[in-house]
C-alpha cells in the first residue's frame, strides 16, 4: 500500500483529522538486537511483527521524514528516542520527551 491509501483508510483519517500534540517514535539501530530482547521476554505469541525481515521492512518508514512530516503538518510534535537500550533507559527518554512537551503535568 502507499503512504496516501494508508493515510485515506477510515480510522487513520479520522485520527489524523484529531491529531496528538506529541508523537514519540521509538527507534532501534539495530535490528537483530530487538529480535534478541523479543526472545528473552516471557510473552512467546509469535507475533507477525516481531520477525526481523518485517522489523527490517519498517524501520526506514518510522525513521524516515514521510512520517514525521505526515504529523507535523498537523502541528504534531515528533519525537524520537532510542528503543535499542533498555526498556528502562527508553521509558525514561519518554518521560523525558513528555515532561519537556507538558511540563505543568507530572505523573
Amino acid at each position: 500500500m502507499s503512504i496516501e491509501e494508508i493515510v485515506n483508510m477510515e480510522g487513520n483519517r479520522f485520527c489524523l483529522k484529531h491529531g496528538p500534540n506529541l508523537l514519540i517514535i521509538p527507534t532501534i539501530h539495530d535490528a537483530e538486537a530487538l529480535m534478541a530482547r523479543l526472545r528473552s521476554r516471557e510473552k512467546k505469541d509469535n507475533a507477525m511483527f516481531e520477525n526481523l525481515a518485517f522489523q527490517l521492512r519498517i524501520k526506514p518508514m518510522y525513521e524516515g521524514d514521510t512520517l514525521r512530516e505526515i504529523f507535523e503538518r498537523l502541528e504534531t510534535i515528533v519525537r524520537y528516542i532510542d528503543a535499542g537500550i533498555s526498556v528502562e533507559e527508553s521509558k525514561r527518554q519518554a518521560v523525558a520527551v513528555f515532561e519537556e512537551r507538558f511540563p505543568n503535568l507530572r505523573f
